[in-house]
């Protein structure tokens, strides 16, 4: 025996394994370790289940909000154009444009100047 194998003998490692069984239970130790730190990230991390879970019912929520705010836009519009389809027809007339083109036609009797634009432009268009 040399003096390597007899100071190996003297601290008890006569029969120890070789030195790739302590590489391959450190590699397995280290991959315990990152499974085990990459599960906890998965189960409590920004990214885990219960924030996916808050995501879908959020997401539940929001979608039933636009379904309820379609439906009352959809009503809404219905009573708009039913109330649009019940308002008369109004004219806007400007009273200094009225005054203005019976002057032109030198129109000077009050049944003219009182007479609805339609009027006054057929006036305009006669000869």
């Amino acid at each position: 025996m040399n003096d390597k194998e007899k100071l190996l003998d003297g601290l008890g490692f006569k029969n120890s394994p070789p030195p790739s069984f302590y590489l391959k239970i450190t590699i397995f130790i280290l991959i315990a370790i990152y499974l085990a730190i990459h599960t906890g990230e998965i189960l409590f991390g920004k990214n885990s289940l219960n924030v996916l879970h808050d995501v879908r019912e959020t997401k539940q929520t929001l979608q039933k909000q636009v379904i309820n705010i379609k439906n009352e836009n959809a009503n809404l519009q219905k009573i708009y154009f039913e109330t649009l389809s019940l308002k008369p027809q109004i004219e806007i007339v400007d009273i200094n444009s009225t005054m203005k083109i019976s002057e032109d036609l030198n129109i000077s009797d009050d049944k003219n100047l009182t007479s609805s634009p339609k009027e006054i432009k057929n006036n305009l268009s006669e000869p």
